[in-house]
């Protein structure tokens, strides 16, 4: 499956084998050669706690050990060293969000609880810059007592991580508060990139942002990019290369649930080449995806270079424009 994957020219789409599980909101990384899904909601509303492993050389699907805690809407991201991490999210329908976070060890199949950040959340997203010993948790929101009641606060909030220490640290607030936004790292600085926010009102009004900001480690603070991508969208797979973040899917409607978005659900593709400053340009439609899905497996490290120095994406469920649950796993060849 590996050689079929580095002969995809650029752009270019193919299929693979779907996951087991349809669901939304789930969360993973790359870890070695495996894409781990974890998490995440059925078509019943319920969060989940199963953890998926697909073997990019074999194209299958594995089961791993459950989460300790089932959540959907929460954040992951690669630690090195066969590890992933998952934090924050939606335990269930009758709770409040999350502060919770646990690291998941391919070698032995099991989970270990983590420090819980700072803050509860859900929707926020984790950047890892792994070099440094860092793993950033960016944004998202605070649904109170309960994730499907108002009132709810979208955050500016940032947290860091430690690996060296297991402990989580506040950094300077973004300048707008955002869920469902993407994440990248890139040479030490962070980069959050739409998502959704406004008023803090109802759980069910988030307004999809098109605007992004940076965070320099050394200055610490955050700046505002000067140009703003194409499509503003919330819930979509952010990729990151040696040389571009690409946005893939997700929805541009003022929604989070599988109804709204289906209205709005974006397929063209944007990309920020890297290196980037707040001046920087987003090139827009760069691709367009050929079945647009919102909710689609959230995460840090979504792409995967290959032994020819090919990067390729790997694109994994969501809801689709007719409001249903897939399984649907695509392969996409990245710049």
């Amino acid at each position: 499956m590996l050689f079929s994957l580095s002969l995809l020219a650029l752009g270019e789409y193919t299929q693979l084998a779907p996951i087991p599980t349809e669901r939304r909101g789930a969360i993973g990384g790359i870890v070695g050669s495996q894409l781990l899904v974890a998490g995440g909601s059925g078509p019943v509303r319920t969060a989940g706690g199963a953890l998926e492993l697909y073997d990019i050389e074999k194209n299958v699907w594995t089961k791993g050990a459950k989460l300790l805690m089932s959540r959907s809407d929460a954040a992951a991201a690669p630690l090195g060293e066969g590890r992933l991490m998952v934090s924050g999210g939606m335990p269930s329908i009758t709770s409040g969000n999350t502060s919770e976070a646990e690291i998941y060890d391919v070698a032995t199949n099991t989970w270990t609880r983590a420090e819980p950040m700072q803050r509860a959340r859900r929707g926020l997203a984790l950047g890892p810059d792994v070099s440094r010993g860092l793993v950033y948790a960016v944004g998202g929101m605070d649904c109170m007592s309960s994730c499907y009641a108002s009132p709810v606060e979208f955050l500016k909030t940032v947290e860091v991580y430690h690996l060296s220490t297991g402990k989580w640290e506040y950094l300077p607030d973004m300048h707008i508060g955002r869920r469902d936004l993407g994440v990248a790292v890139h040479e030490g600085k962070v980069y959050a990139i739409g998502g959704c926010g406004g008023i803090d009102k109802s759980y069910l009004t988030c307004e999809a942002l098109d605007s992004w900001e940076v965070y320099d480690p050394d200055t610490g603070s955050w700046t505002l990019g000067q140009s703003t991508l194409p499509i503003a969208r919330h819930g979509a797979a952010t990729a990151v290369t040696d040389s571009a973040i690409i946005l893939f899917g997700g929805s541009s409607g003022p929604g989070i649930d599988k109804t709204s978005s289906a209205k709005a659900l974006v397929s063209a593709v944007d990309m920020l080449t890297l290196p980037a400053s707040s001046m920087s340009p987003w090139n827009a439609n760069v691709s367009t995806m050929p079945d647009a899905r919102d909710g689609l497996v959230k995460g840090y490290g979504l792409s995967y270079k290959m032994a020819t120095g090919k990067w390729v994406s790997l694109l994994v469920a969501g809801s689709d424009v007719t409001e249903a649950y897939v399984t649907t796993t695509e392969g996409v060849s990245l710049p």
